[in-house]
């Protein structure tokens, strides 16, 4: 929800060329061409949501795995999405609110993938083989 959020703020501010700023955020580039922006974020936050759910909900380890390897997927390539959108920032603007929030929800998201990576080498008490001690 953070990554969605940093959607609706300013990820930079830009010369207008006429001495003014303009701000712009994945919702609102205010530039011709800015909506084909929209679908990648979107999609993340849909199929991060889905791979999580699939993490905590599904028991068969190479499913986890997968949906593992998505959430890790799709932290480093958003993470890498709002660095892009905040160099470019800096180099002509300014930075602005949403650049800091979606870096920290990126941040979020891989930090996410990784804990559920860490699960899948973990196996939980009485798995593996290992007996139930005898009922009394």
């Amino acid at each position: 929800m953070v990554l969605l959020a940093a959607c609706f703020f300013p990820y930079g501010s830009f010369p207008d060329g006429n001495g003014g700023t303009i701000n712009s955020s994945i919702f609102n580039g205010n530039y011709q061409g800015s909506a084909w922006q929209i679908p990648e974020p979107l999609f993340v936050v849909l199929a991060a949501i889905a791979a999580a759910i699939v993490v905590i909900a599904v028991s068969v380890r190479i499913v986890r795995a997968v949906a593992t390897g998505a959430l890790i997927a799709l932290g480093l390539q958003t993470l890498m999405m709002w660095i892009t959108f905040i160099g470019t920032a800096i180099s002509v603007g300014r930075i602005g609110p949403g650049g800091f929030i979606g870096l920290a929800g990126s941040i979020v998201l891989l930090v996410g993938g990784l804990v559920a990576l860490t699960s899948l080498f973990i196996s939980p008490a009485g798995a593996a083989g290992e007996e139930s001690p005898p009922a009394s």
